[in-house]
């Protein structure tokens, strides 16, 4: 079983592994793996607090199918610098459609706002949609993935 996020920048086929763990893009190799290690806490089988068996197996799909290889990709100082490369040159490409863009999140939209401070408002936002990104399994399903048989 694979996942396809209908949201974001996975809309463009690009994956979003900052997003996937919930850490600013200017994260260290530090802030990565302590992310890392809470969501995989999270997840992990023997101690996700999921309800059911059939959630725990989802929650164990979506760590080893989604949040293990983002991990693995940021946790390398090279294919974290090439991740990086890789999101500015689609933000410069997208600056043109920027204008065609609806934004639909009220973070997004207060992020459009921000002239002053971009970076502590990014931040300031980031920090309460990372905080409640992996609580309840039923959740992520609903919020950001379409289940599809791979």
């Amino acid at each position: 079983m694979s996942f396809k996020i209908q949201q974001g920048l996975f809309k463009l086929d690009i994956v979003d592994r900052h997003a996937i763990l919930g850490v600013p893009i200017d994260a260290d190799s530090k802030q990565i793996r302590q992310r890392y290690l809470k969501v995989a806490y999270r997840l992990h089988p023997d101690t996700c607090k999921a309800e059911s068996e059939t959630q725990k197996k989802l929650a164990n799909q979506i760590l080893s199918k989604l949040v293990n290889p983002a991990y693995e990709n940021l946790s390398k100082d090279h294919s974290r610098t090439e991740h990086l490369l890789i999101l500015a040159q689609t933000g410069k490409t997208l600056v043109p459609e920027s204008t065609k863009t609806t934004l639909t999140s009220e973070p997004a939209k207060q992020l459009l706002q921000a002239v002053v401070n971009i970076d502590q408002v990014y931040k300031k936002l980031l920090q309460p949609l990372a905080s409640e990104q992996y609580t309840s399994i039923d959740q992520i399903l609903k919020k950001n993935c379409s289940k599809l048989a791979s």
